[in-house]
């Protein structure tokens, strides 16, 4: 009989929803697919699930250090990001097929429940960036030689507690744009009127002049004569 530790199941508090791939699997980097999302919130939301997945690195850490008590284990950073604005950020996945060591697989992806905790149709209901979600994962533990001794969250289920809708999604100015009062304003621009006879006369004469130009300009073109090439080089 197995006496393997059952990995840590938690949930993370409700965020707002980044780049999101729950309807489909995010093909781009993983030939296999991963459904994948990521929640911000405040450290004060996200406070209690960053002390357990501590909690489980630092059990982990001790177990591999009773069986290598010479070695020294770096430290993997955790599964989330600061923001410069104070709030975290933090990632969960889970791989849409499984290959196992007898050479068989499976597929799989996470369970979605609405706020009433039924499950989502996502057939017809597209979850979005800017969507509230309440995320169930696993607690991970690994080691690798690169990056430490760690914990990653695998994606188990995701509860929607606001669906964000596509007039829902802020577009933000790039870094380095700025506002100038005095230019361009497309919520206040009218359109001009039709022009009127005489301006369109003008439009007609001048681009008429351009095309009598450019016919000129190709009478004085002739073909160069092609030059010699001595070199035999391949490219």
């Amino acid at each position: 009989m197995s006496t393997k530790k059952k990995n840590t199941t938690a949930v993370i508090p409700a965020g707002i929803a980044g780049y999101t791939y729950l309807n489909a699997a995010d093909t781009e980097y993983v030939a296999e697919g991963e459904y994948k999302t990521e929640v911000t919130g405040s450290k004060a939301d996200f406070l209690g699930f960053m002390k357990l997945v501590k909690k489980e690195r630092d059990a982990y850490v001790a177990t591999l250090q009773e069986k290598h008590s010479k070695t020294h284990f770096k430290l993997a950073e955790f599964p989330w990001k600061k923001l410069e604005d104070g709030n975290f950020k933090i990632k969960a996945k889970m791989k849409a097929k499984v290959d196992m060591k007898d050479g068989t697989s499976f597929t799989q992806r996470p369970n979605v429940f609405d706020s009433m905790n039924n499950l989502v149709d996502l057939q017809n209901v597209l979850i979005r960036k800017g969507s509230t979600l309440v995320l169930g994962v696993e607690l991970i533990p690994y080691y690798t030689a690169l990056n430490g001794a760690g914990i990653s969250l695998r994606l188990k289920n995701v509860q929607v507690k606001k669906l964000a809708t596509s007039d829902m999604e802020k577009t933000v100015a790039p870094e380095g744009f700025t506002i100038d009062a005095e230019g361009f304003n497309g919520e206040t621009y009218e359109a001009p009127e039709e022009f009127s006879e005489n301006e369109e006369a003008e439009v007609d004469n001048s681009l008429a002049e351009d095309a009598q130009d450019f016919e000129e300009d190709l009478e004085d073109l002739t073909p160069a004569e092609p030059e010699e090439d001595d070199d035999d080089t391949d490219f």
